[in-house]
C-alpha cells in the first residue's frame, strides 16, 4: 500500500511518497544524490577556487525519483498533483518524465526499493499559488498529510 505524505508549509508542498519499499530506495537514492552533489559542488567549488577564467553555467535540470510500481506513482504526480507528462528521452518504459516548468523536470524511475531509508527531511518542495485549491485536492483524493512537526491531517 503506498502512502503520499504532504507536508504543507504555507505555499510549499513538500512531498514524500512512503511505502517500505520505496522509503528505503528513495532515501538511498537520495543520499547518493547528495553525496554525488556535493562532490560535484566540491569539485566546482575547488576548480573555481583554482580557475577563475572557467564558468561552466551549471543550472539545475531534474529531481530523479525511484519508485516501487511505477503506474501508481505515475498516477499520483498526474492525477494529484497535476504534473504535465513530458517525453521520456530515454525512450525506456521504467521511466515517467513530468515538466515542473521552466525548462526543469522530476523523472520518476521504477527500481527496487529495498535498500532506501529517509525521513521527511529527505524532500523535493513545490510552490502551490492556489494551495486551498491543491488542498481541496489532497482531502477529495482522501491523502493523509502532515505539518513539519507531525500534526496529521485527512
Amino acid at each position: 500500500m503506498f502512502i503520499y505524505r504532504l507536508f504543507a508549509l504555507k505555499h510549499f508542498l513538500l512531498i514524500n511518497q512512503l511505502n517500505a519499499d520505496t522509503f528505503r530506495l528513495y532515501q538511498n537514492g537520495i543520499n547518493l544524490m547528495i553525496k554525488t552533489m556535493l562532490f560535484a559542488g566540491f569539485i566546482v567549488l575547488s576548480t573555481a577556487s583554482f580557475s577563475q577564467s572557467k564558468s561552466y553555467g551549471l543550472t539545475f535540470n531534474h529531481d530523479a525519483l525511484l519508485v516501487a510500481d511505477l503506474e501508481i506513482s505515475a498516477k499520483f504526480y498526474e492525477e494529484v498533483l497535476g504534473l504535465q507528462n513530458v517525453k521520456n528521452r530515454t525512450d525506456n518504459p521504467e521511466r515517467r518524465w513530468y515538466s515542473l516548468g521552466d525548462k526543469l523536470e522530476l523523472h520518476l524511475i521504477l527500481g527496487n526499493s529495498k535498500k532506501i531509508k529517509t525521513t521527511k527531511s529527505v524532500h523535493f518542495a513545490l510552490d502551490a499559488p492556489d494551495f486551498d485549491g491543491f488542498l481541496k485536492n489532497v482531502q477529495t483524493n482522501n491523502i493523509p498529510y502532515s505539518s513539519w512537526e507531525g500534526e496529521i491531517t485527512k
